[in-house]
This record gives structure tokens, C-alpha cells and sequence, in this order.
């Protein structure tokens, strides 16, 4: 059975997990020989991503190709920019197959959040300019009535006016009534 038995267990070298098993179980590292897998060429992170996003809508098939391209290409210059930050500072910054296809499943996330907030932004939009429609409409109704008032107005004005002359006519002649009223009681007081 010991000769004929083997296991083989796959972990990324990346991030606090893989310190974590190697602590807990110290015979992966003694008895076990670890094996490397060398970076994947551009044809393998071409299918991942073109496997990934086929389920994504980003358009046209050209765009989906641009995006394919784009990933593997990004994927390359981490690669290399890893390889310089090793030679400069002497410390590794692991870029995995599994760090290829963590990229590609946060652009999916991403996107699908940002058409989400584009989505909420557009209804928003959408509303606002339907009030401000309703507001335009709103106004020109009210300048239609506000024509028809102005006539009215201008009558009004006008029979104000009428009755303000009346009213000072009035006031005139009832000036006169009450000082012939006034000199009426006066005398009326002196017969007293």
C-alpha cells in the first residue's frame, strides 16, 4: 500500500492559508515533494478567460476578444513585474493560475456591480428628467392661465380704478355734507 498509495494535493502558495496547513501538518513539507507547476502559457489563459467571460455580456464578440487579450497580457506583466519586485527586494509575490482566475472572476463581480449602479443611476436620471417634464408642463399651464388672468386683471384694474374716482367723488361731496353738518351743530349748539 505504501508504495502503491499516492496523494496529490494542490494549494496555492499565496496568502496566510497555505502557512496555516504547512503549520498544522509539518510532514506536507517533510515527507512530500512539492512540485512547482510552471506559469501557463498564453493559449491556456486565453481559453480560461474566453471560458470565463463567455457567460459575462460585454458586447460584441470583438470586445470579448479585446478583453481576452487584455487579461492575458495583464497576467503576463504581473508576472514579470513579480520577477522585478523578487530581484529588488528579495521577496515573492506569488502569480498563480489561481491569481489569473481570482482576476477574472472579480472583473465579472465588478462589472456586474458597476452596471448594477449604473442601472440604479439611470433610473434616477430617468425619473428626475420625467419631473422636470412634468414641472415644464406644469409651468407653461400656468403661464396659459396666468394670460387668461392678466385680462381679468387688466378689468379688474380697471373697475378698481372706476371705483377709486367714485370713492374720491364721494369723499369730496360727504366732505362738503360734513362741514355743513359741522356748521349746522355749531349753530344748533349756539341756539342751545
Amino acid at each position: 500500500v505504501r508504495v502503491n498509495l499516492h496523494f496529490v494535493l494542490c494549494m496555492s502558495p499565496i496568502g496566510d492559508a497555505f502557512r496555516v496547513r504547512l503549520r498544522m501538518f509539518p510532514s506536507l513539507v517533510n515527507v512530500c515533494t512539492i512540485d512547482w507547476f510552471s506559469p501557463w502559457p498564453q493559449q491556456a489563459l486565453h481559453s480560461a478567460a474566453t471560458a470565463m467571460l463567455d457567460a459575462v455580456d460585454v458586447g460584441t464578440d470583438a470586445v470579448r476578444d479585446g478583453l481576452v487579450q487584455v487579461c492575458g497580457r495583464v497576467h503576463d506583466l504581473t508576472r514579470s513585474a513579480s520577477a522585478k519586485y523578487l530581484e529588488e527586494h528579495g521577496r515573492h509575490c506569488y502569480v498563480t493560475a489561481a491569481s489569473f482566475l481570482a482576476m477574472l472572476s472579480t472583473f465579472t463581480r465588478l462589472l456586474a456591480l458597476k452596471r448594477d449602479q449604473l442601472t440604479v443611476s439611470r433610473r434616477r436620471l430617468s425619473v428626475g428628467v420625467e419631473k422636470l417634464i412634468d414641472a415644464h408642463r406644469a409651468v407653461v399651464g400656468m403661464g396659459a392661465e396666468l394670460q387668461e388672468k392678466q385680462a381679468q386683471l387688466v378689468a379688474a384694474r380697471k373697475q378698481v380704478d372706476e371705483l377709486m374716482l367714485k370713492l374720491e367723488i364721494d369723499s369730496k361731496e360727504s366732505a362738503a355734507v360734513k362741514e355743513v353738518v359741522a356748521n349746522e351743530k355749531a349753530s344748533a349748539d349756539v341756539e342751545a
